[in-house]
């Protein structure tokens, strides 16, 4: 009970610092919107009743009961308000072409399991369409090589989008954390792009680790107790992160205890492919220090 305390706390300082990641990178000017500041503030409210709630069946209810005031206001509104507030306390972030939005927040429950809630907002010329997605994380065993659609997604709290791919087939790249449980958290980097009918699909095979290893998504899994750094840097069109080992070599395979080793690899665009490159000069990732992957 300590342990899934200590978790708990940690992460919520974690949460409140994405969100303004998101809130910071995410706002853009939108039309005017229905949702006042009042009724910005009063989700606020409803939200964060969730965690005063002692058992998990009281959470969810009031957790659906957040979700139905958000969704009672239409589309359009959703998709056009600032929530100046609410962003301060969930993840809202907006794609870099202001095409979709995301909405979207995590729940903790007993025994330190997070779910993960949200909607994707597309929008069309004359019409914002909505979408609901439903966390299957816990039934993914192999993550990195599925593709989903919202309707079983794999659950992440967002807080970066990086458009990417060309003008004739566009996708974009989420950045993402989820808390998995009571000894490791996880960095999710998710691929999302639109169907012919607008549904949004989840992973593509893009992320290139080695020439015999091509994933869907990839997800970064590490102790609860280490950090990890996980970010898009604009200038050099690079997804940078920690490099993860173990403490000890004899540990190797047991993500528990994982953690940065102070190198930094990173993810390039190029040839339609994110392609890794290994222990990058994270000052300048364009030096002699840094070397694509080989085939292992």
């Amino acid at each position: 009970m300590i342990k899934s305390f200590w978790k708990y706390s940690s992460i919520v300082c974690l949460v409140v610092l994405f969100v303004v990641q998101a809130s910071a990178k995410g706002k853009t000017v939108h039309k005017s919107s229905a949702i006042t500041s009042a009724k910005d503030d009063s989700l606020v409210i409803l939200f964060k009743s969730i965690d005063r709630q002692k058992t998990d069946a009281d959470r969810r209810k009031v957790n659906d009961g957040f979700a139905k005031s958000l969704t009672s206001y239409s589309n359009k509104d959703l998709f056009n308000a600032s929530f100046d507030t609410l962003r301060k306390t969930i993840s809202i972030i907006d794609a870099p072409d202001n095409s979709f939005r995301i909405i979207n927040w995590m729940v903790y429950y007993n025994k330190g399991v997070y779910d993960f809630y949200g909607y994707v907002l597309y929008k069309q010329k004359d019409s914002i369409i909505s979408f609901k997605l439903t966390d299957n994380s816990a039934k993914m065993p192999k993550p990195e090589e599925v593709t989903t659609t919202n309707a079983d997604w794999y659950g992440a709290l967002y807080y970066d989008i990086i458009k990417s791919g060309t003008e004739e087939d566009p996708f974009y790249v989420l950045l993402g954390w989820d808390g998995n449980d009571l000894f490791t958290n996880r960095k999710v980097i998710e691929a999302l792009s639109f169907d012919e009918n607008y549904i949004p699909n989840f992973g593509k095979p893009v992320f290139q680790f080695k020439e015999d290893d091509l994933r869907q998504r990839v997800v970064f899994e590490f102790s609860e107790s280490a950090t990890m750094k996980l970010r898009y840097e604009p200038k050099y069109n690079m997804i940078i992160f920690d490099h993860l080992s173990p403490a000890k070599s004899t540990l190797e395979g047991k993500s528990e205890y994982y953690g940065s080793d102070f190198t930094f690899d990173a993810l390039k665009f190029e040839d339609y492919k994110w392609t890794l490159m290994e222990d990058i000069n994270i000052r300048n990732p364009k030096t002699k220090q840094s070397k694509k992957i080989k085939n292992k």
